[in-house]
């Protein structure tokens, strides 16, 4: 046989083969379910309603973002975070000034653990979509993770401005703040995420308690203030509560996730360590120069009893 019928016939056989191949690519179940979720939102609502992508954003959807915004959705949902993110840049590229692709883009770099890229992203779509306060919250957050406590203060600062009041806000503001010292003004943002959770978990307990240890210079004048706070409260510490109080103390510098493991195996009563929590986090205040006027309005003002309002205005520092 010649060359010519040899490649005569091997083009013979790789076109006979074309079928073949197209089917099995076809027959890919994923594919297909992902084409046809696809197809079935395309006369509907986006299929990115109510998603968040990275579990941190939900992005506004616009009709030539939308392809590229739903099938990332749909790959996400199918836990295939890398291939989202290359559909989400190479929508880029041809729709560079969409704030939406920047936005679900940074959330996926955030969720698989690349906060400098996500950041880039988030300040990308700052630029594009200057009155969004969920783009800059996702900003602060990823300087956050960077360890850029100033950066990320503005951008949340700025996330604040323009309307935004999560629980996830309060609390990366009042982890940034404790990075810069204001430890007063975090103990504030502590409880504005404490107030609005349904059910605190023990870590965010735990790390807002120790807060109170951290300026060993002033540990010392934050327990005297808890004290007096227990005592205006007129309720005696039960044994769980002196419990807690000892193991918070012993165990700082651990993690709050091993010290909850602690609490949970020692069946101690939550209750008694969100307590010790806001009455330490309202010391940390009193102690502040910068909360402590604030802070003793505010607890004078929340006591309905006024005996008890008496006795804690005699117990409480004057700013």
């Amino acid at each position: 046989m010649g060359m010519g019928e040899t490649r005569i016939h091997a083009l013979g056989a790789l076109v006979g083969a074309l079928p073949i191949l197209f089917a099995a690519c076809q027959a890919d179940p994923a594919t297909q379910e992902l084409r046809a979720r696809m197809d079935a939102g395309a006369a509907g609502p986006s299929l990115v309603l109510g998603h968040r992508f990275g579990g941190r954003i939900a992005v506004e959807v616009d009709p030539e973002s939308r392809s590229a915004l739903e099938e990332a959705c749909l790959l996400e949902q199918r836990g295939a975070l890398e291939p989202a993110i290359q559909v989400l840049g190479e929508a880029i590229e041809d729709l560079p000034r969409c704030g939406a692709l920047y936005e679900a883009r940074g959330a996926l770099y955030q969720a698989t653990g690349f906060p400098r890229a996500a950041a880039g992203d988030f300040l990308r779509a700052t630029g594009l979509s200057p009155g969004r306060g969920e783009s800059w919250l996702a900003l602060g957050q990823a300087y956050e993770a960077l360890d850029l406590a100033r950066q990320a203060l503005e951008a949340l600062e700025q996330a604040e401005r323009l309307g935004e009041r999560s629980i996830g806000l309060q609390l990366s503001k009042a982890r940034v703040l404790r990075a810069l010292g204001r430890r007063g003004l975090a103990a504030q943002h502590y409880e504005r995420a404490l107030e609005v959770l349904a059910e605190i978990p023990l870590e965010v307990l735990i790390e807002a308690a120790a807060l109170a240890g951290e300026d060993r210079a002033r540990a010392g004048e934050i327990a005297r203030l808890r004290d007096g706070l227990e005592a205006c409260q007129g309720a005696a510490l039960s044994d769980e509560a002196w419990l807690l109080r000892s193991l918070l103390e012993e165990s700082r510098g651990e993690s709050p996730r091993e010290v909850a493991e602690a609490v949970r195996a020692l069946e101690l009563p939550p209750a008694e360590l969100e307590r010790l929590t806001w009455n330490l986090l309202a010391a940390v205040q009193l102690a502040d120069g910068e909360t402590r006027g604030a802070a003793r309005t505010r607890i004078l003002e929340g006591e309905s009893d006024p005996a008890r309002r008496a006795s804690l205005e005699g117990c409480l520092p004057r700013p």
